[in-house]
């Protein structure tokens, strides 16, 4: 049995996310869906909340969403449901700015691993606190990364989020892998985590 040790780092979920997001850009919801809310859940993030609780049954995410945002002091709450869970199976788990876990400190010993439920431990709460962080308005995030990309003079004038993701899909994007303007575009596009830090 192998020792577990799973770190993401920025450039892999990067990727990922624009992976995540072509997958939600070809559906039906378009930028302008953002504005729906759920019959539940107030507010532009409504739907998702829904969503969460309908995939992860909980009743604190149920009671943190119910005024369609999350509190500081959810997110304290979720992160320490979530800790509990990853160390009564022997994990131990630290989150970055993002919200993304660095885990380790485990044997595998199922096809599941432990981390897959203890990230939703909490019904999704801390997922939600981050995307609503990093997307207040649940705007479309592809078009807001190539905004991003234009902006920081990466990539040119005119660019947009279907641009990205057919860089992304012919694996020829734009930057560098070590360019830190278009990494920041692509985990913060707002930049609203990142002007929080250098504050």
């Amino acid at each position: 049995m192998s020792h577990l040790v799973v770190r993401i780092t920025s450039t892999v979920v990067s990727m990922m996310l624009v992976a995540a997001l072509a997958a939600c850009h070809t559906g039906t919801r378009s930028s302008s869906d953002s504005t729906v809310t759920s019959e539940k859940f107030p507010g532009p993030w409504g739907p998702q909340m829904q969503e969460m609780i309908d995939d992860f049954s909980s009743e604190f995410a149920s009671q943190a969403f119910a005024d369609g945002i999350v509190s500081e002091q959810e997110l304290t709450e979720a992160k320490k449901i979530d800790q509990e869970c990853y160390s009564a199976a022997g994990l131990n788990a630290s989150w970055d700015i993002y919200g993304r876990v660095t885990i380790g400190g485990a044997n595998m010993t199922s096809n599941e691993p432990p981390s897959a439920k203890c990230s939703f431990a909490d019904g999704g709460v801390m997922v939600m606190y981050y995307q609503m962080l990093l997307n207040p308005r649940n705007e479309d995030e592809v078009e807001l990364r190539a905004a991003c990309l234009v902006k920081a003079g990466i990539a040119k004038a005119g660019y947009t989020g279907a641009d990205l993701l057919r860089d992304y899909e012919a694996r020829s994007v734009p930057w560098k892998p070590d360019d830190e303007k278009a990494r920041n575009c692509v985990d913060d596009p707002l930049g609203i985590v990142n002007s929080k830090t250098t504050q």
